[in-house]
């Protein structure tokens, strides 16, 4: 059936909500008719294209279609649900960032979230996540140093078993030395990067969200 744009919007209400591969289908299929529409029926479709976009973990689509509508939501002042809709965009955007490893990008809008909703939780995380994902980026350096370790101990290890040592207990002491020592120092070093990028994305936060929280308080 040929669809017209008097009725365009009926049957897309009609695709049960949590249906979002068929709701991009849907969008996809009808672009034409949808550009064809005033501006907010097209942003209308946009926005629930872009959310089902991101349900359906198409981060890299969603960034390429989201900064407009932002736009256009923010100047026109536009909720779509009870949810503030220019807040919802931002996560999304801020999520689509920190999924395609845009960490820089992601910090950057999900502080103006944290900004805005000092209390939220949700937004707290989404910084949170995206501040230990770059720190643990910018250590990549130390944690390529302990996979060094354990590759460098297991070549000696296998070339020395190869040589077929005839002293066990010689063997046993040259096993812990340059196998196990190493190892365990790699399994060290590897996890005290992880717990101190997870320390400093928690205290990071934390400290943003207390001085937003206290800047809120004396502006009221």
């Amino acid at each position: 059936m040929d669809l017209t744009s008097d009725h365009i919007i009926q049957l897309y209400e009609e695709i049960e909500e949590a249906d979002h591969s068929y709701r991009v289908r849907f969008y996809e299929s009808n672009t034409a008719l949808i550009f064809s529409l005033d501006v907010s029926r097209q942003n209308y479709f946009a926005f629930y294209y872009i959310s089902s976009l991101f349900e359906l973990g198409k981060y890299e689509h969603v960034l390429a279609e989201i900064d407009q509508l932002i736009e256009y939501v923010f100047v026109q002042n536009i909720n779509y649900g009870p949810l503030g809709t220019f807040e919802e965009l931002l996560f999304k955007k801020a999520s689509s960032l920190h999924n395609t490893l845009q960490l820089k990008e992601s910090i950057t809008i999900s502080e103006q979230l944290i900004a805005m909703y000092p209390h939220d939780t949700l937004y707290r995380k989404l910084t949170e996540s995206s501040y230990r994902s770059w720190y643990n980026w910018k250590s990549s350096g130390i944690r390529l140093i302990a996979i060094l370790l354990i590759f460098g101990s297991s070549i000696i290890s296998a070339i020395f078993w190869l040589m077929n040592a005839s002293y066990i207990g010689h063997s046993l002491l040259f096993t812990f030395m340059v196998v196990i020592s190493p190892c365990l120092l790699a399994l060290l070093i590897l996890g005290c990067s992880y717990l101190v990028n997870y320390a400093r994305s928690f205290w990071h936060v934390r400290e943003l969200v207390l001085r937003k929280r206290e800047e809120k308080r004396y502006t009221r």
